[in-house]
């Protein structure tokens, strides 16, 4: 039987939450170069026009990526040490895809290198729930960013280095991760902690995943 949620036939101009764990819960991250790594995926895929510096035979030259910034944008992520949360939105139908293909192909070949071993790194491929553009998206979000906090990593978003709490706090746009404005007027991003209680009450009741 499929894992829930893992078979993807997604919707173009739609909202998902995009979650992924290590297999049997094993992290995926285990130094501060894997965080950025796997971050650094985004940045290339997800930025229009972005040329990665290669060697080659001496020189250094710029090759284009295969960019899919056209086709998917991300709006928030966080990334914990066995897994990994997205709030998207699948532009076009296979947006979503590529862009996980890439990103996980890439990673995995890197992390299964650097730690020598074989096989896949996520169980069951990642997840994708669509969460449409009310108050699931809005709590999805706050989900997201509030993660290392409920799960007794930090006290306070703001300690935690790997999601894109920061970004909404201080409203700093990277070319490969869009600010919503409907997240931004939504939520008190200086007291986010405040919806700990919320957030854990709406996990309890299936409002958000």
């Amino acid at each position: 039987m499929p894992y829930k949620n893992t078979l993807k036939v997604l919707a173009p101009n739609c909202y998902y939450h995009l979650y992924g764990r290590g297999v049997n819960k094993m992290d995926i991250f285990s130094d501060k170069e894997d965080y950025r790594l796997f971050a650094y995926q985004f940045k290339k895929y997800l930025t229009p026009d972005f040329k990665e510096t290669r060697l080659f035979k001496g020189q250094k030259i710029q090759l284009a990526v295969n960019s899919v910034a056209d086709q998917v944008h991300l709006y928030a992520f966080c990334l914990m040490p066995n897994h990994f949360h997205l709030l998207v939105k699948n532009i076009e139908k296979e947006g979503v895809s590529k862009l996980m293909r890439r990103v996980l192909t890439g990673y995995s070949s890197y992390f299964n290198n650097k730690q020598g071993r074989q096989g896949p790194l996520i169980q069951g491929s990642y997840r994708a729930v669509n969460v449409g553009t009310g108050e699931q998206f809005i709590y999805v979000s706050r989900y997201i960013h509030l993660n290392p906090v409920n799960a007794g990593l930090v006290k306070k978003a703001k300690d935690y280095e790997y999601t894109s709490y920061k970004n909404y706090l201080e409203k700093k746009k990277f070319a490969w991760l869009k600010l919503n404005e409907q997240l931004l007027l939504s939520t008190d991003y200086r007291n986010i902690e405040s919806y700990c209680k919320d957030i854990s009450e709406d996990v309890n009741s299936g409002i958000i995943i």
